[in-house]
């Protein structure tokens, strides 16, 4: 009996131990200035406000310069003889192409099936080779979508969480072929940490596949994901492309069970015009405190 009493103590000791521990966790906060439509420029740990629910957290850095992993992933079915989805094809390609030196990518394009390079490349020469070698494979991809399968892929792609982690969807929202539900994938982004970016192919109301005026389920169920995630999503827009590094990766000090406390809230602590235009992007829950720091390096990274 007294050793069962003990043994309780002590996991209620070591319970309340681990309720109290702090870590550190990082997310990506973009700041944005609506008024002039720019990035928000130089700004301080101590310009970010930020608490979980109602339970206040201390912020401890703010580094502008960092190095996020982005996939990119693109549709390229149905083509056919349509000039300006090719080109829009050929634009994004470039883009990719053009990421700066030092800045990890993956990229893959999808339609029934869903082809990826092997893992992300940092350097342009290997990255550019590994672009070329996905695209030239796009006459294989088939002419129905998979968009929700294609999601779970390049999820899996990632492999451990690094804060950070983005994938730049380019497609139409419509789906016709997965065997993944638009919930399943959801959540799947939702747990794993990673931001969903959305560019749209092309407008919802003239993609060919649409015979009603409303919009797609999925796309509806997208666009949520993109925000519960910090992202964004856009018309097929080239500035849109660089929103995937812009902002700060924020470093907050939480109790490790912040993250269950409620939804996260960050705003901009400074009582200026210019803090009170700002729009932030920024995940809707802490990452558990278990997840990797911000400054370890993806094995899968070239």
């Amino acid at each position: 009996m007294a050793r069962a009493l003990f043994l309780s103590v002590c996991c209620f000791f070591a319970s309340l131990f681990a309720a109290c521990q702090e870590c550190t966790r990082y997310v990506v906060v973009a700041a944005y200035d609506n008024k002039v439509g720019a990035d928000m420029e130089n700004l301080r740990p101590d310009d970010f406000g930020v608490s979980a629910g109602s339970m206040p957290l201390s912020v401890v850095s703010a580094e502008q310069n960092y190095h996020n992993r982005l996939l990119v992933l693109l549709e390229t079915d149905a083509l056919g003889n349509n000039d300006k989805l090719r080109d829009k094809v050929d634009i994004v390609t470039r883009w990719a192409r053009q990421v700066p030196e030092g800045e990890p990518l993956a990229f893959g394009i999808f339609g029934q099936k869903a082809i990826f390079t092997k893992g992300f490349f940092s350097a342009s020469k290997e990255r550019t080779a590994a672009i070329s070698d996905v695209i030239e494979q796009e006459d294989s991809v088939g002419k129905t979508s998979a968009l929700f399968d294609a999601l779970h892929q390049a999820v899996e792609l990632f492999g451990d969480h690094q804060p950070g982690d983005t994938v730049l969807l380019v497609s139409d929202d419509f789906d016709n072929a997965s065997r993944r539900s638009p919930g399943e994938t959801e959540r799947e982004f939702i747990s794993k940490g990673i931001r969903l970016f959305l560019i749209l192919r092309q407008n919802l109301s003239r993609v060919g596949r649409d015979f009603n005026w409303s919009p797609h389920p999925e796309g509806e169920i997208l666009v949520r994901t993109s925000k519960e995630t910090g992202g964004a999503y856009s018309e097929f827009s080239p500035a849109f492309f660089r929103f995937s590094w812009a902002g700060y990766m924020v470093g907050i000090n939480a109790p490790s069970g912040a993250n269950a406390k409620g939804k996260l809230k960050i705003k901009l602590k400074g009582a200026t015009e210019y803090f009170r235009k700002a729009v932030l992007y920024y995940p809707d829950r802490l990452p558990a405190c278990d997840a990797p720091t911000a400054k370890q390096e993806s094995a899968a990274t070239h």
